[in-house]
Formats: C-alpha cells, sequence, structure tokens
C-alpha cells in the first residue's frame, strides 16, 4: 500500500503578514488580495483536483479543503442585492397568499 502524505500549504513572507494584516484590520489593498488569494488558492486548494492516488483518506482530506475554498469563491461572486431581491419577492408572495 502507498502511504501518501497531505503537504501543508507553501507561504512566502509576505502571505504571513498580509494574512496577520488582514486580521489586525490594517490591511491595504493588495495585502487583502493576497491573503484571500492565498486562502482560495494555496490553503484551500479550491482550483486543485483534490483526488489523491494511494489514498482515499488524503482525497477526502483534500476535498474538504477545496470544499471551504469553493464556499469562500461562492460567497465572493454572490449577487447578494439579487439573492436580497428574491427573498423580498417570496416574502411578498407568501404574505398574499
Amino acid at each position: 500500500m502507498i502511504k501518501s502524505v497531505v503537504a501543508p500549504p507553501v507561504w512566502e513572507d509576505a502571505d504571513v503578514y498580509a494574512l496577520k494584516a488582514l486580521q489586525a484590520g490594517t490591511a491595504n489593498g493588495d495585502q487583502q488580495k493576497r491573503a484571500l488569494d492565498w486562502i482560495i488558492t494555496k490553503a484551500a486548494g479550491a482550483y486543485d483536483l483534490s483526488f489523491r492516488s494511494g489514498d482515499q483518506h488524503d482525497t477526502s482530506f483534500a476535498e474538504g479543503r477545496r470544499s471551504v475554498g469553493l464556499q469562500v469563491i461562492k460567497l465572493v461572486n454572490l449577487d447578494i442585492s439579487a439573492v436580497k431581491q428574491a427573498e423580498r419577492a417570496l416574502s411578498a408572495r407568501k404574505q398574499s397568499r
């Protein structure tokens, strides 16, 4: 049986500074973008294939990480005004019954 190891995400000093500034609420625009990009691409591996040959647990672990990244991407791209408009329309329909 092949035993694979899931490697921790790679980071650079600038990634650490960007995440620390984000957490402190002092990140500039470039740091905010860098921190979010690191979370999505490196920590979560959202754009990577989850399959890991040799160990189904590694595949499951990778898919769990990827799932977090996909949720972040979903919210970043969500048109919240359209969601709120749809919620108001649904609520109005329910009240008119």
